[in-house]
């Protein structure tokens, strides 16, 4: 999550369901937190690389509106749009 979820509540509901929260510290908040441990910056790439695909897919290759009914036709609208994702030179 951003730094806009940085909140105390959120912290400890989702420590509260034995999750380990991935949250950006928000600068405007006065409290100290521990930076994140190797394990953690690790996990935190690679959510944010899963991040800027799926924005990706959303802004640029998918259509703002679906005219299409049903779950068969919906996904091939989603794999025209994730085909392109998939292409090596890109």
């Amino acid at each position: 999550m951003d730094s806009a979820y940085d909140a105390k509540s959120i912290f400890q509901f989702v420590h509260g369901k034995g999750r380990i929260s991935i949250i950006d510290h928000n600068p405007k908040r006065k409290d100290l937190r521990e930076a994140f441990d190797a394990a953690t910056k690790e996990r935190y790439k690679k959510r944010t690389v899963v991040e800027r695909a799926n924005s990706h897919l959303k802004d640029w290759l998918l259509p703002d509106k679906v005219l299409v009914r049903g779950s068969k036709k919906m996904s091939f609208e989603l794999m025209c749009g994730v085909l392109p994702c998939c292409n090596k030179d890109s």
